[in-house]
C-alpha cells in the first residue's frame, strides 16, 4: 500500500487541550506533523467538528503553548485525529510547530522543505478562483 502522507510525523508525548463548542478534551499528543496531530484522550468530539487546539510543550524552565484551529477528521480506539485549519493559521504558531518538529526529526532540512511546500500550497489555494 502506498503511503499517502505528505508530511513527516514525529512522536511527541505532551499535553494537548482541544476545545469543541462547550466541551474541552484533555489528552496527550501521539503523532505530530505540519498537517495535524493524533490525540489520545478518553472522549472524542464528533467527526467534522471544528476545534481550537492548544499544544502544550514543557521544557525545564518554561512552557510553550501553540494555539491552532482545526477539525476532527478521524476516530481511533484511543482518541482522535485532527487536521489544522490552514486558512486561519497564525504564522508564529506554525513557525513554532515547524521548529519543534525539526528539532525532534533527524532531517531538519526535510521539515523546512515540507513547510515551504505547505506555504506554497496555501498561496495557490488563496488565488484559485
Amino acid at each position: 500500500m502506498q503511503e499517502k502522507r505528505r508530511f513527516t510525523r514525529v512522536e511527541l508525548k505532551s499535553r494537548v487541550q482541544v476545545r469543541a463548542e462547550s466541551t474541552t478534551y484533555e489528552g496527550t499528543m501521539h503523532d505530530l506533523s505540519l498537517s495535524g496531530v493524533l490525540v489520545v484522550a478518553p472522549g472524542k468530539p464528533e467527526l467534522g467538528t471544528k476545534v481550537n487546539i492548544e499544544l502544550m510543550l514543557a521544557g525545564p524552565k518554561t512552557e510553550l503553548a501553540i494555539e491552532l484551529r482545526g477539525k476532527v477528521i478521524r476516530h481511533t480506539d484511543t482518541g482522535f485525529g485532527l487536521t489544522y485549519d490552514l486558512e486561519s493559521f497564525e504564522l508564529d504558531s506554525f513557525l513554532h510547530l515547524r521548529n519543534v518538529i525539526a528539532y525532534i526529526q533527524d532531517d531538519p532540512q526535510q521539515i523546512a522543505e515540507e513547510f515551504k511546500q505547505l506555504l506554497a500550497d496555501q498561496a495557490d489555494q488563496a488565488f484559485d478562483l
